[in-house]
């Protein structure tokens, strides 16, 4: 709310993976505002084309793909006088109301931005135009463009996690079928991610008993792909390189062991680092920093990892990918939880591991 009604940044992002309440954060915050003085006007422009449901996934239409779609839907919203005159250039007038509005102080708003056709070129056009007082809302699962102030939104803490979990099942009325342990599981495997807690717990519903969550949410297809395909297709090969191994293995791994068994002379030539910040970007990875060496160690969510297992048994990597696997095995299994350790456990495998390959001399 603060950064939306300052004078300072004509353009915010509110970044973060498909789900996690970017929408939710931006209509929550929105009528606050309007209470503020700060707008004269709100204009939402959505270019979402799923709707995610807590029965499952919906498929809609998006109201904006262009920056034509953008012109002639703010037209039809703000109905100039001069719309009907021949000649009348929707996409010229909303330049000129970008930088100057004739209804005062605008706020737009643009839903679900990684959805538009060519985001770059939509991005590009309308911070050329944009101007202050007048600024410019985001919401997006990634964000390749700068000059803007960007907001991620992260998954809940367990606080708001629990709150979330009480209302849920207060409708679904299954209060009485969650346990402490189930509940703690769901946490930890969902990463506070909202609508996944809420997916879950409409299985319990439907099911009228908790079940294992990596197999629910295994078979949830249509809501992986909803999550995460999109995201997926929009990185490079040395980001997807990296997912799918990480997507190979239930385990939290070294940053330095990924970087150094993909980055062996038998594999070509990749920057391992920018793959991994690149994820860390879209949201995709988990990064936790050792409170014993501040070494760093990479995991995925599990709904991540379901869906990027799923993509490596079809993908022409998963070779390579099993290639790489068998050296980073030698590190030993780990949890989140085992970061505290540092690295030297882990390096302490790996060499153990090696002295247990015959020679022959």
């Amino acid at each position: 709310r603060n950064i939306i009604t300052d004078d300072r940044h004509p353009v915010v992002t509110l970044v973060g993976k498909g789900g996690i309440g970017k929408t939710t954060t931006a209509l929550h915050v929105l009528p606050e505002i309007c209470n503020e003085n700060r707008f004269d006007i709100i204009i939402w422009f959505s270019a979402r084309d799923i709707d995610l449901k807590s029965e499952g996934v919906k498929p809609v239409k998006p109201d904006v793909l262009t920056t034509k779609d953008l012109a002639k839907m703010y037209t039809k919203l703000i109905q100039p006088e001069k719309a009907n005159e021949k000649g009348f250039n929707s996409l010229e007038f909303m330049q000129k109301e970008l930088g100057k509005s004739s209804n005062g102080r605008v706020l737009f708003v643009m839903d679900n931005f990684e959805t538009v056709a060519n985001p770059s070129d939509v991005y590009n056009w309308l911070n050329t135009f944009i101007r202050l007082p007048n600024k410019l809302l985001i919401t997006s699962r990634f964000r390749d463009f700068k000059a803007d102030y960007p907001i991620e939104v992260k998954g809940m803490d367990r606080h708001e996690f629990d709150l979330l979990v009480q209302r849920v099942a207060n409708e679904l009325e299954i209060e009485n079928i969650l346990t402490e342990s189930y509940l703690d599981e769901l946490f930890d495997e969902s990463q506070g991610h909202p609508y996944i807690v809420k997916i879950l717990l409409g299985e319990v519903h439907k099911e009228g008993r908790t079940g294992k969550i990596k197999r629910i949410l295994a078979s949830r297809d249509e809501v992986l792909t909803a999550l995460f395909e999109r995201t997926f297709n929009a990185l490079s090969p040395v980001a997807k390189r990296v997912f799918l191994t990480l997507a190979n293995w239930r385990s939290t791994i070294p940053s330095v062991a990924i970087e150094s068994v993909l980055m062996r002379k038998e594999n070509e030539k990749m920057d391992v680092e920018a793959g991994i910040d690149e994820l860390n970007r879209y949201s995709l990875i988990t990064i936790i920093k050792s409170s014993a060496d501040d070494s760093l160690f990479l995991s995925l969510p599990l709904a991540a990892f379901e869906f990027g297992h799923r993509k490596l048994n079809s993908s022409p990597m998963k070779v390579a990918v099993e290639t790489d696997m068998l050296m980073l095995h030698r590190f030993g299994v780990g949890r989140n939880t085992e970061t505290v350790f540092g690295l030297d456990r882990r390096i302490q495998n790996f060499f153990r591991s090696l002295a247990k390959i015959p020679f022959i001399f």
